[in-house]
């Protein structure tokens, strides 16, 4: 977060384009790198997308409560629509192998995926 690895400070203030920036990145990858400053296309990002509301002031301290909800704003993002319905989250729950749980909804992935049992 700009301080180099040997000057890591777990214990210090976080600011709001400090957290866009590492939240940004543990949702997309470096897709929003580069920008000038470094955070900005991150932070924008994470607007357009309803997770991050106020990026008008990148070095204000982020709130342990606004991080919380940004959170949660973004697994909702990286969650398909049809999973949230609270139907096919029982339906999923239950390991439902029918049209009940979509298969984007589901925990593991297609059998052939998984590795062939002896």
């Amino acid at each position: 977060m700009g301080v180099g690895i040997t000057n890591f400070n777990p214990y210090g203030i976080v600011t709001r384009a400090e957290f866009g920036t590492v939240l940004s990145r543990a949702l997309r990858g470096d897709m929003y790198d580069g920008a000038t400053p470094y955070y900005a296309d991150h932070l924008e990002a994470l607007e357009d997308a309803d997770i991050m509301t106020n990026i008008s002031n990148p070095s204000a301290t982020e709130v342990r409560g606004y991080v919380m909800l940004m959170m949660q704003r973004a697994e909702e993002d990286a969650t398909p629509a049809a999973c949230l319905d609270p139907m096919v989250q029982i339906a999923c729950a239950l390991n439902s192998e029918d049209d009940a749980c979509p298969v984007e909804c589901r925990d593991i992935e297609d059998d052939e995926d998984l590795p062939e049992s002896d």
